[in-house]
């Protein structure tokens, strides 16, 4: 069965670093030329990173945290990146340097641990929402500490799943992801008596990390749970959602397409917990499903607790070793056709405009018809024919690095880009 093969990468740190190295020369080309083209100014001042949440982790990292119960306050923001960004001492550029440094040593145990080949490498290098690496955001640090997290799943080392829990949880608020993910995880990932310990085990490590974030926030605002009563000021609260779905700016091709994997990340789990349930079939790879759990949680809870907001998507999703794992499997599990292809990008392309629009115009079929052919590549990245796989992967990598760079420049220009 698919699901009982162990992920194992036969790749060195020599060869993953070198086509990291390439796709880094590739990603500058790029900028330059655009850059030229687009009449772009090309080595942007250090306010020009100062866009949308940076601010708001630069203020942590000067002033700490306060509360208002009349306004909110930054408190939803957790406090791994802004504290490592105050005690490391760098600047704007600084910070930028570091983030980048920090993601990619990360990425390269993550490759070391997962990936099968250099096109993986070079695919998830080139995803658009990767830019949130290079800037002043906390999804370097998720990154690496996910990666803590699921080597030590892939090893069935303790201690590193423990620490991963740990740093992830004072990172980013995600343990009302973790906590069911864990649960879940060891009783369709395990069948040894040691699983009722490593579920204790793994939720003190993440309930100890969000303990911690409640300490340090009390002791700063003289508020205990604070970042819980913040919630209302960012609209979160268990309700059905309002089609269509919405998000700010122009990001509704790309959030979209994150809620996309999302869905399928939830098809994928509901067809694990019914072959466990039905067909007593265990999934053994514990860092694959974890993955998928945590895609399909995070999907799950925007869906339910945001009304049909799905700002910042992208975000949440893909820039995260989850993702990286998870896409991974999906597109090694299965082999599609053509025809399958076709038939899962006319359902894709059925249900976007009722979930994504109130209205019809040709330019929304329009681009969302190249947003369904540019997912059906996807599909295509694993065919059976050797070309097809590999104009897949050059089309979808091509698009990737243009739209990284395109959004690095939004970012740098003060634009919303999720």
């Amino acid at each position: 069965m698919p699901n009982q093969t162990p992920i194992k990468a036969p790749l060195s740190y020599l060869l993953i670093a070198r086509y990291i190295i390439i796709h880094l020369l590739l990603l500058i080309l790029v900028y330059i030329v655009y850059g030229f083209l687009t009449k772009q100014i090309l080595f942007p001042s250090e306010s020009a990173f100062l866009n949308m949440d940076a601010q708001n982790y630069l203020k942590i990292k000067n002033s700490g945290y306060s509360y208002s119960e009349a306004y909110g306050s930054l408190v939803a923001f957790f406090p791994g990146f802004p504290y490592l960004w105050k005690y490391s001492g760098l600047g704007l550029y600084g910070i930028c340097f570091l983030n980048a440094s920090i993601f990619l040593v990360s990425f390269l145990f993550l490759c070391r641990e997962f990936a099968h080949n250099k096109f993986e490498i070079l695919f998830f290098l080139s995803l658009p929402s990767i830019l949130f690496m290079y800037v002043p955001f906390s999804e370097s640090l998720f990154f690496a500490t996910s990666t803590i997290l699921l080597i030590g799943l892939s090893k069935r080392n303790t201690g590193l799943v423990m620490a991963g829990l740990f740093l992830c949880s004072i990172t980013r608020s995600a343990a009302n992801i973790f906590l069911p993910a864990i649960i879940i995880m060891e009783i369709i990932a395990s069948e040894n008596p040691s699983r009722i310990k490593n579920i204790f085990l793994y939720l003190l490590s993440a309930v100890s990390g969000v303990m911690l974030v409640v300490w340090i926030q009390f002791a700063q605002t003289g508020h205990w749970f604070v970042f819980l009563s913040t919630q209302k000021y960012w609209g979160v609260a268990l309700r059905f959602p309002v089609l269509p779905f919405h998000t700010w700016g122009k990001m509704d091709y790309l959030d979209g397409a994150s809620l996309v994997a999302g869905l399928i990340a939830i098809w994928m789990v509901l067809k694990y917990l019914y072959q466990f349930l039905a067909k007593k079939e265990r999934f053994a790879n514990k860092a694959v499903i974890f993955s998928l759990l945590y895609i399909s949680g995070l999907t799950f809870f925007t869906i339910a607790f945001k009304g049909g907001a799905i700002f910042s998507f992208n975000r949440y999703i893909i820039p995260t070793a989850f993702f990286m794992v998870g896409l991974c499997y999906f597109i090694r599990e299965k082999s599609f056709t053509y025809k399958q292809t076709a038939i899962a990008a006319l359902v894709i392309f059925i249900l976007w405009l009722p979930f994504f629009y109130s209205f019809v115009h040709i330019l929304v079929i329009t681009g969302f018809l190249i947003l369904t052919l540019y997912i059906g590549l996807y599909m295509l990245l694993n065919h059976k024919n050797h070309s097809t796989r590999r104009t897949a992967f050059l089309v979808l990598y091509g698009i990737n690095l243009i739209a990284q760079v395109f959004l690095i420049y939004k970012f740098t220009t003060l634009h919303w880009v999720g």
